[in-house]
């Protein structure tokens, strides 16, 4: 099976500003956790567009560089296909044995609680922001912002550096 690229649309989310662009040139193999957990300091878009917290103005841009730092959070928008062809990519891959968890990270401008998957060992351990990928992904994320609005996305990538604090929520 050949490897094509394509290009992902992703929105992130920034202290202070939101901006939605193109990754360009993606795998089809490859997940929006690991584009952002690569050794590159900074990520490219493509026809990007960021609006600053709170204001109504959208800015353009045809291609921009953020600093991955910056990122407290991600949301991988893909096409139905191509979360067709990364699912027959991996199909029949090795993987490591993990179990879900449930998991609530408070970032500088919102919560959010969904699950991860780790190691069966980590699962029974304290919760350690340290002990995860510098980007991690939460899957069933429910996601509150600073000023109570809420949305749910079946997959955010977090920013290990962004979290404020990590815990394990009360069952609902």
């Amino acid at each position: 099976m050949t490897n094509q690229q394509s290009s992902l649309v992703v929105e992130l989310f920034l202290d202070r500003a939101r901006v939605i662009g193109l990754i360009p040139n993606v795998s089809q193999n490859r997940r929006l956790v690991d584009v952002l957990g690569n050794q590159d300091l900074s990520i490219e878009l493509e026809e990007a567009e960021a609006r600053l917290a709170g204001g109504s103005q959208s800015y353009r841009f045809s291609s921009m560089s953020l600093k991955k730092s910056d990122v407290l959070f991600a949301v991988p928008r893909e096409t139905p296909n191509q979360i067709k062809a990364r699912a027959m990519y991996r199909t029949g891959m090795s993987t490591q044995a993990q179990t879900s968890m449930p998991i609530g990270v408070l970032l500088s401008t919102c919560h959010i609680a969904g699950k991860t998957y780790v190691s069966s060992s980590m699962s029974r351990q304290k919760l350690e922001v340290a002990s995860f990928s510098h980007f991690f992904a939460i899957a069933e994320a429910s996601i509150t912002q600073a000023d109570g609005s809420k949305s749910e996305e079946p997959v955010v990538i977090v920013n290990r550096d962004a979290i404020l604090a990590i815990g394990r929520p009360d069952a609902a």
